[in-house]
């Protein structure tokens, strides 16, 4: 599985034609920061996460009839409120590997493989950030053991 663009780097990205909430119902901000991402739902007190708590976590999507799995995209959607969402490729090909085998690390070495020219960090965050959108989102969760 590879990211690679012939343009060059694209950063994962989910669309929908809602505005997007997490499953709280509240607005989402997620902030990066030096060593850590804050993430802020203006419903509860913003939760402060470090990259080094989620490398040995193992991703995994939920509802896996709820999502389709195309070539170059992928969707799905929350069946409590019935929103869609979509993935560029990028955002499917991490999608895919959120199959509750890899680990959070062996996703980002995917990542930064696959783009030796791009800022080792930029796509770390990139990847941080769009994962923990997908957990706030209630379509994926982090495990801690192998599923």
């Amino acid at each position: 599985m590879e990211l690679r663009y012939t343009s060059g780097y694209e950063p994962p990205k989910v669309a929908s034609t809602h505005p997007i909430r997490s499953s709280f119902s509240g607005d989402i901000y997620i902030q990066v920061g030096p060593g850590v991402v804050d993430v802020n739902l203006n419903l509860r007190p913003p939760r402060k996460v470090r990259l080094r708590e989620y490398l040995d976590l193992y991703p995994k999507r939920k509802r896996e009839s709820h999502w389709i799995l195309e070539p170059g995209w992928a969707a799905t959607f929350r069946p409590l409120t019935s929103t869609p969402f979509w993935f560029n490729k990028s955002g499917k090909v991490i999608c895919l590997l959120c199959d509750g085998k890899h680990k959070f690390r062996d996703i980002l070495s995917k990542a930064i493989e696959s783009f030796p020219a791009e800022d080792t960090k930029q796509v770390i965050r990139d990847v941080l950030v769009f994962l923990l959108l997908l957990e706030e989102l209630d379509l994926v969760e982090f495990r801690r053991s192998k599923s």
